[in-house]
Parts: structure tokens; sequence; C-alpha cells
């Protein structure tokens, strides 16, 4: 795995998950993991924020849970 490449891919997607990075550059999670640790500049993940997360299907969620917390405030208490 060329070094360059993969700090390219971190800078490019700092908020990907290993096992997306090992598929874009073509090893495996636990090779890249290897390779990873060796960084001393690279911090992991920059946001809070999973990266995946929908907002809307949350929002949507949410909503529903209320509704059902108050026609039967006793059971998801």
């Amino acid at each position: 795995m060329d070094d360059d490449e993969l700090h390219a891919d971190i800078k490019k997607y700092p908020d990907d998950y290993q096992y997306e990075r090992a598929v874009r550059l073509f090893c495996s999670a636990e090779s890249y993991w290897l390779c990873i640790k060796t960084f001393r500049n690279y911090s992991g993940k920059k946001t809070l924020q999973h990266s995946q997360a929908k907002e809307s299907l949350r929002s949507a969620f949410t909503k529903v849970l209320d509704q059902l917390q108050q026609k039967t405030p006793h059971c998801l208490s």
C-alpha cells in the first residue's frame, strides 16, 4: 500500500470507516489498520455525527416514539 495514496484517501474522505477505505485501496481492513497505526498525524474521525445517519428517518422515528409514549406512557418509560 502506497503511503501517499493512503494520505490522499484520508484527506479526501476524513469520516470514512476502515472497511470503506480498505475497499478503495484494494486491501483488507486488518492490513489497513496495521498501516494506519504507523501514521503519527492520524487522529481518527473528524466529526461527532455518524457519517451514514439520516436525520429524516431519525426524526420520523422519534415522532412515532413520542406518539406511542403519549398513548401508553407506562409501557415505554
